[in-house]
């Protein structure tokens, strides 16, 4: 009767998993990678930065290409892609030479900005390998009471500056404490294992479909 109730618990939580939990993930990561295209529009028209450039179509490229990946690839699909590229150095510079020409600013202000978008958009893509990975996430949890205290000590110090303006206040800064510990979490766990310009490398070229990694 045990073992029963112990193989239904199993399946109801295999099952939420699956069903639930994971396409939350997906929408969540996909719903911070539209935003962040949505800004890269927002701040090239503010700043009169031309919207016809191949900079700008390269970047929103590249942003397609880490949706494209948040629906295709797996954690396990990344690991066997970087396995089967640690023999092919001269591919791998060839296209790192391609990424870096396709997405270099025609100015100082616009070069710090792309670079920006390029890390942030590595660390969405990195936190969803992560998060919809089981043993992963395992591994997420280990680290997540050490970024929590972090978040939680320089939250305690906003609001002792600030001073308790509303108790909503509050429990919004808590929330929103939570929400980026877990991206810390999952993102640090990520780059111990892949290297962002091996994640953006599979983006840049997913976007194309032209080229191949090989």
């Amino acid at each position: 009767m045990t073992q029963m109730l112990l193989g239904i618990n199993l399946l109801l939580i295999i099952a939420m998993w699956v069903f639930i939990v994971r396409p939350s993930l997906l929408d969540h990561h996909r719903d911070q990678l539209f935003d962040l295209r949505d800004e890269v529009r927002t701040r090239f028209v503010s700043e009169g930065w031309n919207l016809d450039t191949p900079l700008y179509q390269h970047l929103r490229d590249l942003l397609n290409g880490h949706l494209r990946l948040t629906e295709e690839h797996s954690f396990s699909q990344f690991i066997v892609m970087q396995a089967s590229l640690r023999d092919k150095a001269e591919a791998q510079e060839w296209l790192k030479q391609r990424v870096e020409k396709h997405l270099r600013g025609s100015n100082p202000a616009q070069q710090a900005f792309v670079m920006d978008v390029r890390h942030r958009s590595v660390q969405i893509l990195l936190s969803y390998i992560v998060s919809s990975s089981g043993p992963l996430m395992i591994a997420t949890t280990i680290v997540f009471p050490v970024f929590l205290a972090m978040g939680l000590m320089k939250l305690c110090q906003k609001v002792g500056a600030a001073g308790i303006n509303s108790v909503s206040g509050t429990i919004s800064g808590v929330k929103r404490t939570l929400s980026r510990t877990f991206s810390a979490s999952s993102t640090s766990v990520g780059n111990a294992i892949f290297k962002e310009d091996f994640i953006e490398r599979c983006s840049y070229t997913r976007a194309f479909g032209r080229e191949s990694l090989a």
